[in-house]
């Protein structure tokens, strides 16, 4: 169904993969169950469905959100590792 591009609905989806996560063999584990469904299920041809969608963005806003996101995140590193640095200097000093 979803490898026809037939599921369209992210609530049936993701209420589908909830399903497969209850219905878990016993022979296998959670990782490898989880191989299978990525495996043989379509998530991402789901509308929706990808990692970053958010509803209510349109794509364009989507990827300037991520791109903000990235460049905060990369600052507030920066800064961590400035700052470490100059509290290790002092403490060796």
């Amino acid at each position: 169904m979803m490898a026809n591009g037939l599921l369209q609905n992210r609530r049936m989806a993701r209420d589908l993969v909830e399903f497969l996560d209850a219905d878990k063999p016993n022979t296998l584990d959670v990782n490898e169950w989880n191989d299978v469904i990525v495996r043989n299920l379509n998530l991402k041809s789901v509308p929706g469905m990808g990692q970053f969608d958010i509803d209510g963005l349109e794509s364009s806003q989507q990827e300037g959100l991520l791109r903000f996101s990235s460049q905060v995140l990369g600052a507030a590193t920066a800064i961590v590792l400035i700052l470490a640095a100059c509290s290790f200097t002092v403490v060796m000093d």
